[in-house]
């Protein structure tokens, strides 16, 4: 099942060598169209990305028709 993460973009890098985004690639399913959208801001992103968010949504959603 095609599965579009929001986060916020990548933050500290842990001793591995990953971060939240490397973390959220990792959970995708082998679908080609799952992604992870990176946005600048805190942890509530819909409270100040909704806009965007909104914009890959009906991106993300259109792919499939």
């Amino acid at each position: 099942m095609p599965v579009l993460f929001f986060t916020k973009e990548a933050g500290k890098t842990n001793a591995d060598g990953k971060n939240n985004v490397t973390f959220l690639e990792t959970q995708l399913t082998t679908e080609p169209a799952s992604r992870v959208v990176p946005l600048d801001g805190h942890h509530y992103l819909h409270w100040t990305r909704s806009v965007e968010m909104s914009r890959e949504v009906d991106r993300f959603v259109e792919s499939f028709r």
